[in-house]
């Protein structure tokens, strides 16, 4: 009974281990099939398209401004518009933001759809404080409203946390995980990336970006933050590395009233800043 008992555990174990080792094969064959499918719907180019975004801000956030620019493809009345109906690619941040891929990740991480984004995609009918403040609050709400009117847009984070699970070196953690708990831990990180969000970004070939140069010291800082200073705004077609716009223009909060500036005046110079410069390169003949 002794001996028999003893081969009974010694069985148990080892089918134990055995099934063990059988789940944890076919875990790590259920990630790589969910990664490999996802991924085989991506191209080359679209692989591209984070570093092609990197190039572009590093030189747009560059220490020399290179001047501003409007060309021929969005020069004509209706095209702006037009262009801006297309797929894009938003980010915001300051000048510092863009120095390298590993700044640009994180500034695009901590950048929403703000109101800049919302009022130049879809601009308020007057510049006026009171027909400003609607799409500001609605980008101070965010979440579905913001979403419903800018549904054309990804934010550059999309495109970059995405892809980092498609790259090679997501399959090469998953083939070297060594246990269930880091194959857990990989399915979470995974399923954390809304996939249809990431194959929309990097099939994007617009990129609208506003760069927030260093305050000027001409007037107060704002509570939230916003102060006399240039931003420096660019549409840049990523498929063909042409600068369809840039421009460089001053905000400065002191046209808020008093009422409105301590909560709403990044949000209201943002808003003022699209519809002037939307109005501006629509009014180009």
């Amino acid at each position: 009974v002794f001996v028999f008992a003893v081969g009974f555990a010694i069985y148990g174990f080892v089918a134990t281990r055995r099934q063990a080792a059988a789940d944890h094969d076919k875990a790590r064959a259920d990630l790589l099939v969910t990664v490999q499918s996802q991924a085989a719907q991506l191209d080359p180019e679209d692989r591209t398209i984070v570093t092609r975004a990197n190039t572009a801000l590093a030189s747009l956030a560059a220490p020399e401004y290179e001047g501003d620019v409007v060309t021929e493809a969005i020069r004509h009345p209706g095209e702006l518009k037009a262009t801006l109906d297309r797929s894009l690619l938003w980010v915001r941040g300051p000048m510092n933001g863009f120095a390298g891929p590993a700044k640009i990740a994180e500034t695009a991480l901590a950048s929403p759809k703000d109101a800049f984004l919302l009022c130049f995609v879809d601009p308020p009918a007057a510049r006026t404080e009171k027909a400003l403040l609607d799409p500001v609050r609605v980008a101070y709400t965010g979440g579905a409203p913001v979403e419903l009117r800018t549904a054309n847009v990804r934010r550059l984070t999309d495109a970059i946390t995405g892809l980092s699970v498609y790259e090679p070196r997501f399959a090469e953690r998953i083939h070297a995980a060594s246990d269930r708990t880091e194959l857990m831990k990989l399915g979470m990180e995974l399923d954390r990336v809304p996939f249809e969000r990431t194959k929309q970004a990097v099939k994007t070939r617009l990129l609208l970006a506003a760069i927030d140069e260093p305050g000027t010291g001409a007037g107060p800082t704002e509570l939230d933050g916003e102060r006399p200073h240039a931003v420096r705004v660019a549409l840049v077609d990523l498929g063909s590395n042409q600068v369809l716009f840039r421009k460089r223009k001053d905000v400065d909060p002191s046209w808020i009233s008093q009422a409105k500036r301590p909560t709403y005046a990044a949000g209201l110079d943002g808003c003022a800043l699209a519809f002037d410069l939307r109005a501006e390169l629509e009014a180009r003949k």
